[in-house]
């Protein structure tokens, strides 16, 4: 998988603007694009064993 894209980063380098300022925009452009899936990961973390710590302290209550 790495050569393919590879091939395509040194083909997308050989355009002039590319190479000059759209390596940056691209980089960003996925940033962004990545934020969404984190984001469904992240706002997962804590949730699900704290609602088990709630139901367990107020069970013995």
């Amino acid at each position: 998988m790495e050569s393919p894209v590879q091939a395509v980063s040194y083909g997308l380098s050989s355009v002039g603007i590319m190479a000059s300022v759209g390596g940056t925009y691209l980089n960003f452009g996925l940033w962004g694009i990545s934020l969404l899936p984190a984001w469904l990961v992240i706002r997962q973390f804590g949730v699900s064993l704290e609602d088990r710590k709630v139901a367990r302290d107020y069970g013995r209550e």
